[in-house]
């Protein structure tokens, strides 16, 4: 291996991709034939975000080294990276095929299982990337978040004392452990460990996620949705539309008890108008808690612009409800109580955009909730000229709108739920 090409792992290895780019352009165009560098070049163009680039230079490694390990492996991380997971599968298996002994292509190969959710096929990559080098940290760490998914937090707890007794300053492994003390409802111990990552690694993505989380879960409201949000990302795609289709059919059951039996009525509208807030807030209560950590000094510099966006807006439009609420009681108004419903309502699909990934569904989603917003204020604009006239004059047109309004609202949730579950292509 050349010195260029040497150097460029190691430019890799720091994160500095375009210095590695630049090194591996010079060694192709002395040796064009080179399937190593073709593969790091790979790896590096697709940590940029240039994935038809780095497809196109992984395949040319392929063609040029196809009983080398590591280009297979390469190709594997770009498709990866472009959340193509059956194709980055395939690829990875045949690196493993041609180089059985390296622990990286187990632990990419578990990686991509953790992502399909399939947990103990990732934790059997894991322990087998383990068997090769039981030091080997990104297999420690992927372990640790397989077995906390399958609720072996004593398992994954030990895994990451042992990864930070080898290598205390592992940033990673740091996050991780403040993944894990979060998960068992301890947010200072949480806080302290993403501290620390950052610290190490100020770039990385997980350990400042986690602070954000971490700073939410001091308050004893976010605790609780959290628990919730951790216990339903260890169910599967299937089991989650489960949990959410046997929420809504109770819901609908409980309210048709209520209505045909008034001497249980005054105990199941409680129980009622519980599970609508807590559904409430399970769409905007991590938004709503953002903008409590605007207010916070910590919280103000943790907080992502996406993450700031979202609160702005969600926030936006739950004061616009607090103000028409004000309204609505000290006037009576009806365009006060349709402002209440329809900004409570778009807050939902708002905060519904954020969570789909970047790409197509965010794009759907977001231009969904903009048309559910501009329907919103044409109810309401229909609803304050027939009050401001005296009179139902197009009545039938803002009942017909505002009727539509609350169908698409609620298809939104729906709509919103299954976007967020899509990993589009890239």
């Amino acid at each position: 291996m050349s010195a260029s090409c040497e150097r460029a792992f190691m430019l890799f290895d720091q994160q500095r991709y375009e210095l590695a780019e630049r090194d591996l352009r010079q060694v192709l165009a002395q040796y064009p034939g080179d399937p190593t560098a073709h593969a790091l070049l790979a790896l590096c163009l697709s940590e940029r975000e240039r994935f038809n680039e780095a497809e196109a230079e992984a395949r040319i490694a392929v063609g040029r080294g196809p009983d080398l390990g590591f280009v297979h492996y390469a190709l594997s991380r770009v498709l990866y990276d472009r959340n193509r997971l059956d194709e980055a599968v395939v690829a990875v298996q045949e690196a493993i095929r041609q180089d059985p002994e390296n622990e990286a292509f187990f632990t990419l190969l578990g990686t991509i299982h953790h992502d399909e959710r399939r947990w103990q096929k990732a934790l059997e990559a894991a322990d087998q990337a383990l068997v090769l080098d039981p030091e080997y940290s990104h297999a420690l760490n992927l372990r640790a978040m397989v077995l906390r998914k399958l609720g072996r937090d004593r398992e994954a707890a030990e895994t990451i004392d042992g990864a930070l007794a080898r290598d205390p300053e592992g940033a990673l492994t740091h996050a991780n452990r403040g993944w894990g003390e979060l998960q068992r409802g301890n947010p200072a111990g949480a806080l302290e460990s993403f501290r620390e990552a950052l610290r190490l690694d100020p770039t990385l993505e997980t350990a400042r996620e986690g602070t954000v989380e971490a700073l939410k879960a001091r308050h004893a409201i976010y605790r609780g949705l959290l628990k919730y949000f951790t216990w339903m990302g260890k169910l599967s795609r299937r089991d989650q539309w489960f949990v959410l289709l046997g929420g809504y059919f109770a819901f609908r059951g409980l309210r048709s008890v209520a209505a045909e039996n008034p001497a249980l009525a005054p105990l199941l509208w409680p129980l009622i108008g519980a599970y609508i807030l807590f559904a409430l807030m399970t769409w905007i209560g991590p938004a709503v808690f953002d903008t409590a950590l605007r207010f916070n000094r910590f919280g103000r510099l943790a907080l992502s612009d996406e993450e700031r966006l979202q609160s702005t807006l969600v926030s936006g439009a739950l004061l616009f409800a607090a103000a028409a609420t004000i309204t609505f009681f000290l006037t009576g108004a009806a365009t006060a109580a349709a402002g209440i419903f329809t900004s409570l309502l778009v807050s939902m699909p708002i905060a519904a955009t954020f969570r789909t990934q970047r790409g197509w569904p965010r794009t759907v989603m977001a231009w969904y909730t903009i048309a559910l917003a501009v329907l919103g204020a044409v109810v309401i604009l229909l609803v304050a000229r027939n009050e401001w006239r005296g009179s139902d004059d197009g009545g039938g047109l803002g009942w017909g709108l505002f009727f539509l309004f609350l169908l698409a609202a609620f298809a939104a949730q729906w709509i919103g739920n299954w976007l967020a579950g899509v990993r589009p292509k890239r």
